[in-house]
């Protein structure tokens, strides 16, 4: 493996190299001069085997004794060098894993990277693992990838690096932790294996340019500063004009706003490098004074020796303080933030300096590319519509006779509202965040409280607040392709406390009448994606226990919250008993809209020219998914029925089919899409048939090979073996693997940050970002994949987080540590997740008892079945762990009360598995804590 620079005459600066055999004469046979052994590991008997570095004459290195001395005989045999390059610290690593014993290499393995990867030096280890990078079914292969991933370090060869009339194998690697490096596949002779790795390393020294940029400083001095003018502000000149001018008095309320927030917050030019976080007063007034005593003791001791002491002492107490500052500024960042797991990766990314910026890289003149951006987004959606135009909408929609009267508002329930929107830095057009317009609530909810009021009275939406500012977000693929960025709009802070009035009395006014499908399951009460997976996987779970063919459909809509025909909603409103000024107010807040797209440059944020949008619902509104979920609404009643069954999440259907025999399944496959589509035509909707996917759900023991494809309609229609379902993978087996796999990546970067962090932050600040970042991430969906088979995976990361917030070492044991720290294992988590949506979905279980619903008396009764596939899903294992708990705890009423004695009673079991629980004697707890 060649470790290669290009900067200078294309010099190749490091070899690694495995079976460590061939010696300098016989390197020199292949062209390999003038370079010496600077480390090296190799085998005391005649076996081929071993590792070394060869490093070119005159490069400054020193051998790491203590990561060679780390080598194990045929287990991990190793050679490591730093190496000193142009100022840059790179560690070197050449190491060989000799076939066998996974369990051994991994945990030295582990200990090698904790020592090597925690500083700001490049890494780079090259060698063969004999771990096959190409064969997706080796679970090495994910054991590896997820390690590497946990300490920063990743893959760079994903191409096969032995190729043989048989077979095609990528055993030999280079991992970094580096991505900006290149690495690629080279002939060579020097071993057995067809190729070898080149990573090509480019230092350069970059010129700094000074950049400014203009921002307003948002700290708690001049939000008071603004509080105390906005309540000096004379408010009653909104009283002069007509009630039914709403426009006139939002106009009035917004200048006036905007002059005291302006005043507040000045906008001021700044050094974009020099960025940094406000500080609490009292740490910067003693960093200042310290820092001018540390200024004063050098100064003396560059003349006088006798100081030199003192300079020392001084110098400690001033590093201590900066480490404290820090500590401090990024544990408030975290705890303040409402998005934790993004502030984190930024915090990691500062501390690492891999700070990237995310202008847009689509090429042209910047003005012109925002006006490009801003058309194709507006004439993308305007030519799907009318492409599918329909003269008039013929639905089936049953009238409700009872009609939306929008009621009057308080001061104290328009602040409650308020309080509950996310403290986001992010702002509209008229450059106010929402963490400003909350934190000044209570002194503008008067003038607020009485415009939301006009505006609920005479059905009118401020015109200002109808301008949209959209951001570009690259998705996947060419990133000079305007096709492959998606928007994201951002509105201005105020316009979300009225969205918040009306989306209530409209949530609450749906509810009152049943008027949404049984099938959604978004903004009902007591629902949720959890809800709408789990009815899924019921529905398949029945099919197969009844020997039937089941097959699930996931329809995919292009663009469906920008397309939706205005026309069309509001008469589906009306149908649904939204009508009148309530109606009105709709219309208002629909019509004449406005977006403007906004890029970033290096220096600067360029404005396209502002177009109207004539479709679709406001992207981040609050209103937007429910005006959706009104409009789908009757979806769900032309599809269902006896052999089909639909399952809404917002814009997110999915249908289970089933039938007796393949033929049937294919005719009513077609049948059902045709019937879908014909709707989605007549409502101006256009599904995306190239993601819409469809899977055939079986047992692992089923008879049947699962088609690739069915034929609908003169089309093909793949068979997908795995599918994502509300953001959980599924596979036709119902083994979880594929969400296990996609899962670990992310927990193993999730590891990644809190190895990074634990430097900075203290263990209760650690424990905040585990459970923002890290258990969220296990918690969600862990109801159905949280007794799979392989398991383990997840496990093995949730102990390595767990040793990052304690700074403990790779080989520590975790038993007990759990417990100590109130945390849960990822079993615990699993069965803590399914007896609680018991608890709140009785009534999907209470069928299932024996006598009369008594649970001080009697436990829950299984779900009859025949297939052993039933005993692993997730009616069968919430209905197992119900009935393992105490008496006293299944009789518990109250939710808080259940779900504290659940949290307590796993908390003392820390059990590593599911068996663990099952087979734990309950007469060990102790009496009150269950």
């Amino acid at each position: 493996m060649l470790i290669k620079q290009f900067t200078k005459n294309n010099a190749i600066h490091a070899i690694c190299v495995t079976e460590h055999w061939k010696t300098s004469e016989q390197m020199e046979n292949y062209g390999i001069k003038d370079f010496v052994l600077s480390s090296a590991y190799c085998r005391s008997d005649n076996e081929h085997g071993g590792s070394a570095i060869y490093l070119k004459n005159g490069c400054i290195f020193k051998e790491r004794k203590d990561l060679v001395n780390m080598s194990v005989k045929r287990v991990i045999e190793i050679a490591a060098v730093d190496l000193n390059y142009e100022g840059n610290l790179i560690t070197i690593l050449s190491l060989y894993r000799p076939p066998g014993n996974t369990e051994t290499f991994f945990k030295i393995f582990e200990q090698v990277l904790d020592i090597i990867c925690w500083n700001k030096n490049t890494v780079i280890i090259g060698g063969d693992f004999n771990i096959d990078q190409m064969n997706e079914v080796d679970v090495n292969r994910a054991i590896l990838r997820d390690l590497l991933n946990s300490f920063g370090v990743f893959l760079t060869i994903q191409t096969p690096t032995r190729t043989t009339s048989t077979s095609k194998s990528c055993l030999d690697n280079i991992f970094t932790n580096n991505l900006q490096y290149q690495s690629q596949n080279i002939p060579t002779y020097m071993s057995d294996h067809n190729t070898a790795q080149l990573i090509s390393i480019n230092f350069t020294n970059k010129t700094e340019t000074k950049q400014y940029i203009h921002r307003r400083i948002m700290n708690k001095e001049n939000l008071d500063n603004l509080r105390e003018r906005l309540k000096k502000v004379n408010w009653n000149q909104i009283h002069e004009y007509d009630d039914k001018d709403v426009d006139t008095q939002w106009n009035c309320f917004s200048e006036l706003f905007q002059t005291e927030f302006q005043i507040s917050y000045p906008l001021r030019c700044m050094l974009l490098k020099n960025k940094k976080t406000q500080t609490q007063a009292e740490n910067s007034d003693k960093i200042r004074t310290c820092k001018t005593r540390l200024d004063i003791l050098h100064t003396c001791k560059s003349k006088n020796n006798i100081f030199q002491e003192a300079y020392k002492q001084v110098k400690k107490e001033y590093d201590n303080l900066l480490r404290q500052e820090k500590h401090q500024r990024y544990r408030e960042r975290i705890i303040s933030s409402h998005n934790k797991s993004k502030t984190l990766w930024n915090i990691v990314k500062e501390i690492k300096g891999t700070e990237k910026k995310h202008a847009i890289q689509v090429p042209g003149e910047p003005k012109r590319v925002a006006n490009n951006f801003n058309s194709y987004f507006l004439t993308s959606t305007q030519n799907m519509a009318t492409t599918t135009i329909c003269d008039d909408l013929d639905n089936n929609i049953k009238r409700n006779p009872n009609s939306l009267v929008f009621q009057q508002i308080s001061e104290e329930e328009l602040i409650k509202l308020g309080a509950t929107l996310k403290n986001k830095s992010s702002c509209g057009k008229d450059g106010i965040p929402t963490s400003i317009m909350k934190a000044c609530l209570e002194e503008v909810a008067k003038p607020v409280t009485f415009i939301i009021n006009n505006s609920l009275k005479y059905g009118i939406f401020p015109e200002e607040l109808k301008s949209a500012i959209v951001k570009p977000i690259y998705k996947k693929g060419d990133k000079e392709e305007m096709e492959n960025y998606r928007p994201i709009s951002l509105l201005p802070a105020f316009s979300k406390l009225f969205e918040l009035v009306i989306s209530k009395q409209l949530i609450s006014f749906l509810s009152q009448h049943s008027i949404l499908s049984t099938s959604q399951h978004a903004y009902v009460r007591g629902y949720s994606t959890q809800t709408a997976i789990y009815e899924f996987i019921a529905n398949i779970v029945h099919a197969l226990e009844d020997s039937d063919i089941a097959i699930g459909l996931f329809l995919d809509l292009s663009r469906a919250f920008d397309s939706l025909n205005h026309g069309y909603i509001f008469k589906k409103m009306e149908q649904y008993g939204i009508r009148g000024t309530s109606l009105e107010w709709f219309k208002s807040y629909l019509h004449f809209r406005t977006q403007t797209v906004s890029i970033n440059t290096d220096t600067s944020e360029v404005n396209s020219e502002t177009l109207p949008i004539e479709f679709g619902v406001p992207q981040g509104s609050i209103l937007g998914p429910i005006i959706f979920i009104i409009f789908i609404n009757d979806l769900s009643d032309k599809l269902t029925n006896n052999h089909v069954s639909v399952i809404n999440y917002a814009d997110d259907t999915n249908i289970l089919l089933r039938s007796t025999n393949c033929f049937e399944a294919t005719q009513l496959t077609m049948n059902t899409l045709s019937q879908a589509n014909e709707w989605f035509i007549n409502n101006q909707l256009c599904m995306n048939k190239q993601k819409t996917q469809a899977t055939l759900f079986k047992t692992s023991h089923a008879s049947f090979v699962t088609p690739k494809l069915i034929s609908v309609q003169g089309e093909k229609l793949n068979l997908d073996k795995t599918v994502k379902l509300l953001g959980v993978w599924m596979d036709e087996s119902l083994k979880w693997n594929k969400h296990i796999e996609e899962l670990s990546k992310r927990l193993s970067s999730n590891c990644y940050s809190l190895g990074v962090l634990n430097k900075y932050l203290d263990k209760e600040s650690l424990k905040i970002v585990y459970q923002a970042s890290f258990e969220s991430r296990i918690r969600y969906g862990c109801m159905f994949y949280g007794n799979a088979s392989n398991i383990d995976n997840v496990a093995r990361l949730q102990k390595r987080a767990l040793r990052y917030i304690l700074k403990m070492k790779s080989a520590d044991s975790c038993r007990g540590k759990f417990c100590e720290n109130g945390l849960l294992t990822i079993a615990a988590i699993h069965i803590q997740e399914c007896l609680l949506f018991l608890f709140k979905n009785k009534h999907r279980f209470e069928q299932k008892t024996s006598t009369e619903y008594n649970t001080r008396t009697t436990q829950l009764k299984y779900p009859a079945h025949k297939l052993a596939f039933t005993e692993r899903c997730p009616e069968y294992m919430c209905t197992r762990y119900f009935n393992k708990i105490r008496p006293t705890m299944r009789a518990e009423k109250n939710i808080k009360k259940f779900k504290s004695l659940v949290y307590e009673m796993l908390l003392k079991m820390e059990p590593y598995s599911v068996k663990e629980f099952l087979d734990y004697n309950m007469e060990r707890l102790p009496t009150g804590s269950s």
